[in-house]
């Protein structure tokens, strides 16, 4: 719950007030951006991903993705960690369904592509 509470108040406030993303013991950062193709949709959409690492741990207990539209309010989406209770799971999921549906969409690209790169990424750490 902590983290959710995070990523989904805390960060956005502090972005908002021109401060530095900072939680006592964890590591905020920036993991990948994903930009909409122009033939998928007429208003450009890009979508950070940063990852909320807790000290000593290489995996994010937590990632914020932040949905951002042309001049729109950006939107903060939790991703919980998967072994994330369902509780909290289910309140992540609810910010996504109550998104405009156009929305939802261009998330589930900009999710689809988020895993696909970090995918790619373990890989060649895993075999290099």
């Amino acid at each position: 719950m902590d983290e959710y509470y995070y990523a989904t108040r805390i960060y956005a406030s502090q972005i908002q007030n021109g401060e530095s993303p900072y939680k006592e013991g964890y590591t905020i950062k920036h993991m990948y951006t994903y930009k909409s193709p122009v033939y998928i949709s007429s208003s450009s959409l890009t979508v950070d991903f940063i990852g909320i690492f807790k000290d000593g741990f290489s995996a994010p207990k937590a990632t914020i993705a932040i949905a951002n539209q042309n001049s729109s309010k950006p939107q903060y989406i939790c991703i919980p960690h998967p072994k994330t209770s369902i509780e909290i799971r289910r309140i992540c999921d609810q910010t996504v369904v109550d998104l405009p549906e156009y929305r939802i969409n261009l998330y589930y690209l900009a999710l689809q592509e988020f895993y696909t790169q970090q995918s790619i990424l373990y890989y060649k750490i895993k075999n290099n």
